[in-house]
């Protein structure tokens, strides 16, 4: 059984390298839009979507093939979406993400960099990271990310990788536990817990609170 676990890391980008990491993220968001717009708004295949937009968009986006078949997925993806979860707001596309497979994206767990395939060129990235991601990445061949932007104007690339989980063992040994107050956990074998200092404690703090917010509401000196 397989697993992904996603790790996200912080890229060490230049100002001149950051413009063409902005102007990716604009060209893609804009492919989006643009498939999204001048197609059924109910069509969710992207196998479909792809026969149907992909020329057009690689001419006119300039996109890898890659890149572009990305940008119709992430389309398909988000309508499948609103559909599940009954959203009716329009589909927005903004300029912070981009995805990436193992044609446009690589990562080098020996010198601690990834390449990244942007507008006019592939571009290698320091990753400023720390020992937990080095821990789950050492080794680890991934085939998928997704570069994003946050809000304080940083950049970070998520990368995606697959873990083989070991099958669960069958077992006739099962414990049933019953989770409360008056005993924060009883189990189906007899044993139990009381949680009669934690309560004490919860009953205590929620006074102090309300003595505070009292003053406080009053301008009183605490």
């Amino acid at each position: 059984m397989k697993q992904i676990t996603t790790i996200s890391c912080k890229l060490k980008v230049i100002p001149e390298v950051a413009k063409e990491i902005e102007a990716t993220m604009e060209m893609f968001a804009n492919a989006c839009q643009y498939v999204h717009k001048n197609s059924d708004k109910k069509l969710t295949n992207h196998v479909a979507m792809q026969a149907l937009m992909y020329g057009i968009v690689r001419e006119k986006f300039q996109l890898s093939a890659q890149t572009t078949i990305h940008a119709i997925r992430r389309v398909c993806s988000n309508r499948k979406t609103s559909i599940t979860n009954h959203i009716k707001k329009e589909l927005t596309f903004a300029p912070t993400s981009v995805d990436y497979d193992s044609r446009t994206f690589s990562l080098d767990t020996q010198k601690w960099i990834v390449s990244l395939k942007l507008l006019s060129k592939r571009t290698k990235f320091e990753l400023l990271i720390g020992n937990y991601q080095h821990g789950i990445l050492k080794g680890s061949k991934p085939t998928s990310a997704v570069l994003t932007k946050r809000n304080d104007g940083t950049y970070y690339i998520n990368i995606h990788v697959n873990h083989i989980l070991p099958e669960p063992k069958s077992t006739n040994k099962i414990i049933g536990i019953d989770l409360g107050r008056t005993d924060i956990a009883s189990t189906s074998e007899g044993e139990s817990w009381s949680g009669k200092n934690i309560t004490s404690k919860r009953n205590y703090y929620s006074q102090m609170r309300a003595v505070l917010q009292t003053k406080a509401s009053k301008g009183t000196s605490l």
